[in-house]
């Protein structure tokens, strides 16, 4: 008899704890999309957003110190989800960097542009003959 009811507890206690796992949502085929390719930024820099869908969970990578992405990675979502890029103040010349979102192998690019008082490098070429 005593077997039996733990037997019975056993089950049910697995039961609550199968029936309590969050399902996991199939969003279909692995998918990453971005509202924008470029943003463009002032040397005073400031912030930007962009909307995101990713059918994975996601991250954010750039090797550029002067600007920061948040947040930086996030879960997979049927609903598009808000990223907010800042660019820091620029003191010297033009420049540019690429953010790259992944969930996988499957990536898209933003370019992020700022201009700088020092101007673009080009400008300072001289050539001659």
């Amino acid at each position: 008899m005593k077997i039996r009811n733990f037997f019975v507890g056993a089950v049910m206690a697995l039961a609550f704890i199968v029936g309590c796992q969050e399902k996991e949502q199939n969003l279909g085929t692995p998918e990453i999309s971005i509202s924008v390719e470029e943003m463009t930024f002032t040397a005073e820099g400031g912030d930007q957003e962009l909307t995101l869908t990713a059918t994975r969970d996601w991250k954010v990578n750039t090797d550029a110190d002067w600007v920061v992405v948040s947040p930086e990675s996030g879960a997979a979502s049927a609903e598009p989800q808000t990223v907010t890029v800042t660019v820091l103040e620029n003191t010297g010349m033009d420049r540019s960097a690429d953010l790259l979102f992944t969930i996988g192998m499957k990536k898209k690019a933003l370019t992020v542009s700022q201009a700088g008082p020092g101007g673009s490098a080009e400008a300072l070429i001289v050539y001659y003959n």
